[in-house]
Protein backbone atom coordinates (compact mmCIF):
# COMPACT_ATOMS: atom_id res chain seq x y z
CA UNK A 1 0.00 0.00 0.00
CA UNK A 2 1.10 3.57 -0.62
CA UNK A 3 1.12 4.51 3.11
CA UNK A 4 3.84 1.93 3.80
CA UNK A 5 5.81 2.94 0.71
CA UNK A 6 5.84 6.61 1.75
CA UNK A 7 6.83 5.70 5.31
CA UNK A 8 9.59 3.35 4.10
CA UNK A 9 10.85 5.94 1.58
CA UNK A 10 11.02 8.67 4.25
CA UNK A 11 12.77 6.29 6.69
CA UNK A 12 15.30 5.19 4.05
CA UNK A 13 16.10 8.86 3.35
CA UNK A 14 16.47 9.46 7.13
CA UNK A 15 14.05 12.40 7.01
CA UNK A 16 11.60 13.53 9.64
CA UNK A 17 7.95 13.94 8.65
CA UNK A 18 8.51 17.73 8.76
CA UNK A 19 11.55 17.58 6.44
CA UNK A 20 9.77 15.18 4.05
CA UNK A 21 6.69 17.44 4.04
CA UNK A 22 8.79 20.53 3.32
CA UNK A 23 10.60 18.77 0.43
CA UNK A 24 7.31 17.88 -1.34
CA UNK A 25 5.40 21.05 -0.41
CA UNK A 26 2.76 19.70 1.99
CA UNK A 27 2.17 19.99 5.74
CA UNK A 28 3.68 17.68 8.35
CA UNK A 29 0.12 16.63 9.27
CA UNK A 30 -0.52 15.56 5.67
CA UNK A 31 2.57 13.32 5.67
CA UNK A 32 1.39 11.84 8.99
CA UNK A 33 -2.06 11.19 7.49
CA UNK A 34 -0.47 9.55 4.40
CA UNK A 35 1.66 7.26 6.56
CA UNK A 36 -1.25 6.32 8.85
CA UNK A 37 -3.54 5.61 5.92
CA UNK A 38 -6.04 8.28 6.97
CA UNK A 39 -5.50 10.16 3.72
CA UNK A 40 -4.17 9.33 0.27
CA UNK A 41 -1.82 11.68 -1.52
CA UNK A 42 -3.21 13.37 -4.64
CA UNK A 43 -1.76 12.60 -8.06
CA UNK A 44 0.15 15.91 -7.91
CA UNK A 45 1.70 15.00 -4.56
CA UNK A 46 2.66 11.56 -5.86
CA UNK A 47 4.29 13.22 -8.90
CA UNK A 48 6.21 15.62 -6.60
CA UNK A 49 7.45 12.75 -4.39
CA UNK A 50 8.64 10.82 -7.44
CA UNK A 51 10.29 13.89 -8.97
CA UNK A 52 11.88 15.13 -5.76
CA UNK A 53 13.31 11.80 -4.64
CA UNK A 54 13.96 10.37 -8.15
CA UNK A 55 11.86 7.25 -7.80
CA UNK A 56 9.66 5.49 -10.30
CA UNK A 57 5.91 6.09 -9.97
CA UNK A 58 5.17 2.36 -10.18
CA UNK A 59 7.58 1.73 -7.30
CA UNK A 60 5.76 4.25 -5.12
CA UNK A 61 2.18 3.43 -6.04
CA UNK A 62 2.50 -0.26 -6.86
CA UNK A 63 0.20 0.48 -9.81
CA UNK A 64 1.81 -2.11 -12.08
CA UNK A 65 1.57 -4.79 -9.39
CA UNK A 66 -2.03 -3.84 -8.59
CA UNK A 67 -2.94 -3.92 -12.27
CA UNK A 68 -1.31 -7.33 -12.59
CA UNK A 69 -3.17 -8.64 -9.56
CA UNK A 70 -6.46 -7.24 -10.91
CA UNK A 71 -5.79 -8.91 -14.26
CA UNK A 72 -5.10 -12.25 -12.54
CA UNK A 73 -8.28 -11.96 -10.46
CA UNK A 74 -10.26 -11.01 -13.58
CA UNK A 75 -8.82 -13.92 -15.55
CA UNK A 76 -9.63 -16.34 -12.71
CA UNK A 77 -13.19 -15.01 -12.52
CA UNK A 78 -13.64 -15.47 -16.28
CA UNK A 79 -12.26 -19.02 -16.07
CA UNK A 80 -14.56 -19.82 -13.16
CA UNK A 81 -17.60 -18.41 -14.98
CA UNK A 82 -16.65 -20.30 -18.14
CA UNK A 83 -16.33 -23.56 -16.19
CA UNK A 84 -19.75 -23.05 -14.60
CA UNK A 85 -21.34 -22.16 -17.94
CA UNK A 86 -19.74 -25.14 -19.67
CA UNK A 87 -20.97 -27.47 -16.94
CA UNK A 88 -24.50 -26.09 -17.20
CA UNK A 89 -24.41 -26.37 -21.01
CA UNK A 90 -23.26 -30.00 -20.77
CA UNK A 91 -26.05 -30.78 -18.32
CA UNK A 92 -28.63 -29.11 -20.58
CA UNK A 93 -27.28 -30.99 -23.61
CA UNK A 94 -27.60 -34.30 -21.76
CA UNK A 95 -31.23 -33.53 -20.88
CA UNK A 96 -31.98 -32.40 -24.44
CA UNK A 97 -30.29 -35.48 -25.91
CA UNK A 98 -32.86 -37.76 -24.28
CA UNK A 99 -35.67 -35.76 -25.88
CA UNK A 100 -34.05 -35.14 -29.29
CA UNK A 101 -32.74 -38.63 -30.10
CA UNK A 102 -36.23 -40.15 -30.64
CA UNK A 103 -37.23 -37.12 -32.76
CA UNK A 104 -34.12 -37.48 -34.95
CA UNK A 105 -34.65 -41.23 -35.31
CA UNK A 106 -38.30 -40.70 -36.31
CA UNK A 107 -37.34 -38.03 -38.87
CA UNK A 108 -34.49 -40.05 -40.44
CA UNK A 109 -36.62 -41.99 -43.00
CA UNK A 110 -38.35 -38.79 -44.12
CA UNK A 111 -35.02 -36.98 -44.50
CA UNK A 112 -33.61 -39.90 -46.50
CA UNK A 113 -36.59 -39.86 -48.91
CA UNK A 114 -36.26 -36.12 -49.42
CA UNK A 115 -32.51 -36.42 -50.08
CA UNK A 116 -33.08 -39.13 -52.69
CA UNK A 117 -35.86 -37.18 -54.37
CA UNK A 118 -33.83 -34.01 -54.70
CA UNK A 119 -30.94 -34.75 -57.03
CA UNK A 120 -28.67 -31.86 -57.87
CA UNK A 121 -29.41 -29.88 -61.00
CA UNK A 122 -26.33 -28.99 -63.03
CA UNK A 123 -26.49 -25.71 -64.95
CA UNK A 124 -24.01 -25.10 -67.74
CA UNK A 125 -24.01 -21.79 -69.62
CA UNK A 126 -21.87 -21.57 -72.74
CA UNK A 127 -21.24 -19.25 -75.61
CA UNK A 128 -20.68 -20.98 -78.94
CA UNK A 129 -17.34 -19.30 -79.65
CA UNK A 130 -15.94 -20.28 -76.23
CA UNK A 131 -16.75 -23.92 -75.54
CA UNK A 132 -13.77 -24.58 -73.23
CA UNK A 133 -15.38 -25.51 -69.92
CA UNK A 134 -13.33 -26.92 -67.08
CA UNK A 135 -16.28 -28.98 -65.86
CA UNK A 136 -16.50 -30.81 -69.20
CA UNK A 137 -15.06 -34.02 -67.73
CA UNK A 138 -17.42 -34.06 -64.75
CA UNK A 139 -19.59 -37.17 -64.70
CA UNK A 140 -23.23 -36.97 -63.67
CA UNK A 141 -24.73 -40.08 -62.14
CA UNK A 142 -28.35 -41.12 -61.86
CA UNK A 143 -29.73 -42.91 -58.84
CA UNK A 144 -30.73 -45.61 -61.33
CA UNK A 145 -27.08 -46.22 -62.27
CA UNK A 146 -26.72 -44.21 -65.48
CA UNK A 147 -23.67 -42.03 -66.08
CA UNK A 148 -22.83 -39.29 -68.57
CA UNK A 149 -20.09 -36.68 -68.80
CA UNK A 150 -20.80 -32.99 -69.17
CA UNK A 151 -18.70 -33.10 -72.35
CA UNK A 152 -21.10 -35.66 -73.87
CA UNK A 153 -24.12 -33.55 -72.88
CA UNK A 154 -22.52 -30.49 -74.52
CA UNK A 155 -21.78 -32.44 -77.70
CA UNK A 156 -25.38 -33.66 -77.98
CA UNK A 157 -26.90 -30.25 -77.24
CA UNK A 158 -24.57 -28.50 -79.71
CA UNK A 159 -25.56 -30.98 -82.43
CA UNK A 160 -29.23 -30.02 -81.84
CA UNK A 161 -28.65 -26.30 -81.38
CA UNK A 162 -25.67 -25.67 -83.68
CA UNK A 163 -26.97 -22.31 -84.93
CA UNK A 164 -27.45 -20.76 -81.45
CA UNK A 165 -25.09 -18.24 -79.83
CA UNK A 166 -26.03 -18.71 -76.15
CA UNK A 167 -27.10 -21.98 -74.60
CA UNK A 168 -28.26 -22.79 -71.05
CA UNK A 169 -28.42 -26.44 -70.09
CA UNK A 170 -30.32 -27.83 -67.09
CA UNK A 171 -29.52 -31.46 -66.28
CA UNK A 172 -32.20 -33.38 -64.40
CA UNK A 173 -30.74 -36.82 -63.85
CA UNK A 174 -33.85 -38.11 -62.09
CA UNK A 175 -35.82 -37.44 -65.31
CA UNK A 176 -33.07 -38.87 -67.56
CA UNK A 177 -33.09 -35.60 -69.55
CA UNK A 178 -31.07 -32.45 -70.15
CA UNK A 179 -33.17 -29.40 -70.98
CA UNK A 180 -31.70 -26.47 -72.85
CA UNK A 181 -32.74 -22.97 -73.81
CA UNK A 182 -31.05 -20.96 -76.53
CA UNK A 183 -31.54 -17.63 -78.24
CA UNK A 184 -33.39 -19.62 -80.95
CA UNK A 185 -35.67 -21.71 -78.72
CA UNK A 186 -35.83 -24.65 -76.28
CA UNK A 187 -35.28 -28.38 -76.42
CA UNK A 188 -34.19 -31.46 -74.50
CA UNK A 189 -32.11 -34.57 -74.99
CA UNK A 190 -32.22 -37.99 -73.37
CA UNK A 191 -29.21 -38.68 -71.14
CA UNK A 192 -28.93 -42.50 -71.02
Amino acid sequence: MIKEKIKNLRASLKLTQADFAKAIGVSKASVGAYENGKAKPSEKVIDRICETFKIDRETLTGAKKAAGEAAIKGREKVKSTARKTTTKAKQAAEKTKDVMEPVIEAAAPVIEKVEKAVEPVVEVVIKKENVQISEADVVIESTMGGQISVREILTRVLSDAWDSDNIKIYVKAEENRAYYTTDKGEGSIELW
